[in-house]
Order: C-alpha cells, then structure tokens, then sequence
C-alpha cells in the first residue's frame, strides 16, 4: 500500500494556488477507511504522525480527510508517549489545530478526498497484498535447505572422525579449551601409547549433498509457480526453446503485470480526476464536463514484462 496526498499551493497570502502538489505519503501514517457495504468508495482517510516543535518538544498531529471537509487535531507529548504507536494515541487529548491561522476544519470544496490509495491489489480486499507474501515461507524453506547443504559440505572436507580404546588422561590438551580432546586440523598425526590394535580410529560418513540440491531446486520451481515468475528469470539460468514455449513460461507473469496495470491504473485516474477537479475549481480549466484521461501502459510482451514489472 501507497498514498498519494494532491492539494493546491497557495503563495503567502494568495487565494490563487501557483502549482498543484502531489506528496508521497507511508502506509505507516494513513489508514484508509472505506464504505461499509463498498470496498472501492473511501468514506475517510485518518493521517497520523508526530513531529517536534521549536522547542524540540513531540507533537502528535491527526488529520481526518473527508469529501466536504479537513479535521485537523494535535496534542503535545511527553517521553512516555511519544514511544508508543501512531495507532495507540486514542486518549492524549487532542485538540484542534489553529497554530497556522486557519480554522481546525478546512473546508474541502472538491467533493472527492485528496488522498488517492494506490494498492497491490488482487483480491476484494480494501487493502493491498505484498507481492512476497506468498513467496515468504518458501524463502525460508530454501533459506533452511541452503543452510543444510553448507554444514554437509563442511563435513564433506572435514568429516567427523571417532577414537575409541583410548583414556581421556592419553588425549592431548586443547589449548584453547584446556580440555582433554583431539583437534582435527590438516596434517596432524595422532599417537596413542598403549598395546597394538586396542586403538580404533574412524570417521562417520558425510551426508549426500545430491539430494538437498534436488530439494532446492524442486523448492525454486515451487516458488516460481506460487508468484507466477518464470524460473529462469528467478534464477538467470537457462531460456526457452523456442520463442513459444518463452511465452508460455511467460505467460503467468503477463497476467501479473496486466493485473497491476489496472489496480495502478485506477488509481492514477482517480489522481488525475481529483487534479482536474481542482484545476476547474480555481480556473485553471473551463467549468463544465471534466475531461476524459486514460492510462497509457506500454505493452508487456515476453521480451519486456520482467524489466516492467
């Protein structure tokens, strides 16, 4: 999730606004909230952030953004709430913000919210789905197998060895531990007193590497298949055979791509519908029917939708 906030600027003293801003805004500090009965119709937008004063001093700010209006508030802190949340400033008291000569509820004379939520969106949800949200449990999987195949291969090129028939007062002392215990180091020699044959030194057989690399890679197809991303492309090895079977290795990622095309390209209509709104509000475009925008995407095609997406 995303936000874009769109509103005038207006030079000291003017009524008559220069430019028009589009800010980036975090999830962290907004929270949309939408029509009961409709997730595509905001009914308010909560934004909630802290700053300091001229003192140094925290001041927490909560701006309620509706299509009629702007409820502004703030409330000062101390060092115990300032760690808290955003979320958690419910009782700090807060108070209608006029530090800036203005009313603490500004009219909204565009009749739409000027926050726009851009969201990854798949799903009748009001809010949006990470694209490595499916992808996160098979990273750890892959992540814990990569894990496995070092230590076997560690103990490929330094096997563990066993000694038996020997008392612990005969082994040598480690000088770092001060313990009674072989080390196993390249080139050493172990000599044991002691009658022939009662000493029996071995080492236990590594792992087989062979079948934690099957397992990676059948968990990188798995991953590939869940996020709809060709494999060669997660992995850079390998291509297709021919350009028809590039597309359809392809072809799931297409279908993401275009998916995000209109969730993104919703709501860049719905900025450029709040910014015409404006514009014919303040006189910079001809009252009457608003004119029509569209959302120009460059085609994704096989060659293009990994550099696109």
């Amino acid at each position: 999730d995303a936000f874009a906030q769109v509103w005038p600027h207006f030079p000291q003293g003017s009524t008559t606004p220069d430019r028009y801003e589009i800010k980036f805004l975090t999830p962290d500090i907004v929270l949309p909230i939408y029509e009961s009965d409709d997730s595509e119709s905001l009914a308010m937008v909560r934004k909630q952030w802290v700053s300091f004063d001229a003192n140094g001093q925290p001041v927490a700010h909560k701006w309620l953004f509706y299509p009629d209006r702007i409820e502004r508030y703030y409330a000062p802190l101390n060092r115990e709430t300032v760690r808290m949340s955003v979320d958690d400033f419910t009782n700090v008291g807060w108070m209608e913000y006029t530090a800036d000569g203005f009313s603490g509820v500004i009219d909204n004379p565009y009749g739409m919210i000027p926050i726009i939520h851009f969201r990854n969106k798949e799903d009748d949800s009001p809010f949006g789905t990470s694209e490595l949200h499916n992808a996160f449990e098979i990273q750890d999987s892959i992540n814990s197998l990569a894990v496995d195949l070092m230590r076997t291969a560690e103990f490929q090129a330094f096997k563990q060895r066993f000694v038996t028939g020997v008392e612990e007062e005969e082994l040598p002392t480690n000088p770092d531990t001060g313990r009674k215990e072989l080390q196993s180091n390249p080139g050493d020699v172990w000599r044991f007193g002691g009658e022939a044959g009662q000493v029996n030194v071995g080492e236990l057989t590594a792992a087989d590497p062979s079948g934690i690399l099957a397992s990676i890679d059948n968990m990188v197809k798995h991953l590939a298949n869940v996020t709809r991303t060709p494999e060669n492309i997660l992995t850079g090895n390998g291509t297709a055979s021919s350009g028809f079977a590039l597309a359809k290795l392809e072809a799931p990622l297409l279908d993401k791509v275009r998916e995000k095309q209109v969730s993104f390209g919703n709501a860049y209509e719905d900025l450029n519908k709040l910014l015409l709104i404006m514009m014919q509000y303040h006189g910079d475009l001809p009252q009457g029917e608003l004119p029509e925008t569209s959302i120009e995407w460059e085609t994704s095609t096989t060659q293009s939708a990994e550099e696109k997406f």
